[in-house]
């Protein structure tokens, strides 16, 4: 899929934001705010909202799925399907239950937070068709020619020709330099840090090699995107070489190391190895001047002192204390 980098757009993602919609071809024209995009439908599920995993993202709207979208064709003839992905989805003016799934109809309209979605183009691919199927009953009437002069020769010598096949060209895949753009983009539209590197070859795409670490929230939302175009990338790789910070610098308030490892947070609970913080990582390892914290197969070091602060106070426990 192209990328639509039109800020006139409504659409982040997408194709041609002021493209005309007889194309041959069912699509979606998306419009917001007096602007309009047209999405092209697709054999694929295509997901349109506002999150930064949908295969089209609305600028404006709620950060969530809408809904999902699909075109079936059967002997020419063009169907599609729609379902909600939220409870707030109107079509011609009728609330949808989420997770409902029903079939749509030309010129029908789907509205959400401002964005009016309407279907045209329905029934489109017969036309679509017809120059093949003008072929294919030219091949019959010459066929049933030939047969007719075989029943009056009988004596000719049969010729069996070879088979015709006839098959689309299927659609290119996007390159690694499109889909390493379409990443920049979301990462800028999902407001994580816009400083982390990435590097496309002709079938591989690296991110954050080298960069800062990225918190939990923002490397949620960088796994979601890798996700999306992972299903559209086809033979590319995209490679996640991100780390995740615990955001645990300055949270060591004391550290004690007899007769058992342990430190002092910030929030006045003591903890040793093996014990979780509230945030949810575990305290994975104590030593002199830094801990060692794990979550989801992935560690942090937190130094015990961070910059701008003192070194934190080393403490000691009695036998009496750990009886």
């Amino acid at each position: 899929m192209a990328m639509n980098l039109d800020p006139s757009s409504p659409t982040f993602r997408g194709n041609a934001g002021n493209a005309a919609s007889g194309r041959g071809g069912p699509v979606l024209r998306i419009t917001r705010a007096g602007r309009s995009s047209i999405l092209p439908l697709t054999a694929e599920r295509q997901v349109v909202g506002g999150s930064a995993d949908c295969d089209l993202i609305i600028l404006g709207a709620k950060p969530e799925p809408a809904f999902a979208i699909s075109l079936q064709r059967s002997r020419g003839s063009d169907a599609v399907s729609f379902t909600a992905l939220r409870d707030d989805v109107v079509i011609d003016g009728h609330s949808i239950p989420r997770d409902r799934t029903m079939s749509l109809t030309k010129r029908q309209t789907i509205s959400f937070d401002g964005t009016a979605c309407e279907l045209e183009g329905l029934g489109a691919g017969r036309g679509r068709f017809a120059p093949r199927r003008i072929a294919a009953a030219g091949l019959l009437g010459l066929a049933a020619m030939l047969l007719l002069v075989g029943l009056y020769n009988s004596d000719a010598p049969a010729h069996e020709g070879p088979p015709v096949r006839v098959s689309a060209a299927p659609e290119p895949a996007p390159s690694s330099a499109a889909i390493a753009a379409e990443i920049r983009q979301a990462i800028r539209m999902a407001q994580i840090p816009q400083d982390l590197s990435i590097v496309a070859t002709a079938d591989e795409i690296r991110i954050g090699e080298g960069s800062r670490p990225l918190g939990l929230p923002d490397k949620t939302k960088l796994r979601s995107i890798i996700a999306s175009m992972s299903r559209r990338g086809g033979s590319v790789s995209i490679v996640d070489l991100t780390a995740l910070s615990s955001g645990l610098d300055g949270f060591v308030a004391a550290a004690g190391y007899t007769p058992v490892r342990f430190i002092i947070g910030s929030d006045g609970r003591r903890y040793e190895e093996g014990d979780v913080v509230a945030s949810g990582w575990r305290i994975k390892e104590i030593g002199n001047d830094q801990m060692i914290v794990s979550r989801d197969s992935e560690d942090d070091t937190v130094n015990f002192a961070s910059a701008g602060s003192a070194e934190p106070k080393l403490a000691e426990i009695s036998s009496s204390e750990q009886e």
